[in-house]
């Protein structure tokens, strides 16, 4: 049986969540509040001593970053054609990840994903982090708030940079998502982080369809792409409207 540690706002989170649920994965839901500081506890520790989430427990086998889990959730559970109702009885029992979230059998198109993959790990997430987190856990980057503003003020920037990097590469290469023609894990983790700003910053003026109208055309495709969209986010979009309301 699986277990998955669990905060509803995370983007990385709801990643996990989604594979799991366009899969039909049963999977035992732990909630972990950060906000109540919960990854902290000495039992979480004892899953996570990074104490972050998410985190997969199977057996004797534990799972820490998204990327990493989703990709093992898509290779454990085979994919076959639900039309077959043979296979779908002996084989998989309704539980089927589709292929296109990280290819089985393309290791060309699995590079590809990957490399996007790390690509947000690298480039874009340190500075999203560094913008979200003052307002959302009253973090200070650095007591003088002069040097503080700077820093936020660089995120800012480096994220405008790398949002335009994904505008001129979806212009270059004239596909609908950032790997080809099918949704993949690499457009999934990056919309969910993006859409994460919305809860500080005008959504439409982040994404300034305007300067970015391709990266504004991907970002109004992914969510028609993935099943679950309203139920899974829906946690957060209340979130993100008590944020806006308490302002």
């Amino acid at each position: 049986s699986l277990k998955l540690y669990y905060f509803p706002v995370s983007p990385y989170c709801r990643l996990v969540n989604f594979i799991l649920a366009d899969g039909n994965i049963p999977v035992e839901i732990i909630n972990i509040n950060l906000f109540a500081a919960e990854q902290n506890s000495e039992e979480y520790v004892r899953v996570n001593p990074n104490k972050t989430v998410p985190a997969l427990v199977e057996d004797d086998l534990i799972l820490w970053e998204s990327h990493a889990i989703a990709k093992y959730l898509v290779d454990k559970v085979p994919f076959f054609d639900p039309a077959d109702p043979v296979l779908t009885f002996l084989f998989y029992q309704h539980a089927s990840v589709p292929d296109h979230w990280y290819p089985r059998n393309d290791r060309v198109l699995r590079a590809q994903i990957d490399q996007w993959l790390d690509w947000i790990n690298n480039n874009y997430r340190p500075p999203h982090l560094v913008v979200l987190r003052p307002p959302v856990f009253k973090d200070q980057h650095h007591p003088d708030q002069a040097v503080h503003d700077f820093l936020v003020g660089v995120g800012r920037k480096k994220i405008d940079a790398a949002l335009d990097h994904v505008d001129q590469h979806l212009a270059k290469t004239n596909t609908p998502f950032l790997v080809g023609s099918e949704i993949t894990l690499a457009d999934l983790s990056l919309h969910l982080q993006v859409l994460l700003l919305s809860l500080i910053l005008d959504e439409k003026e982040l994404i300034n369809a305007a300067k970015r109208p391709h990266f504004a055309e991907w970002y109004s495709k992914v969510p028609k792409s993935v099943p679950h969209w309203e139920e899974i986010n829906s946690v957060f979009f209340a979130a993100r409207e008590n944020a806006k309301n308490s302002k």
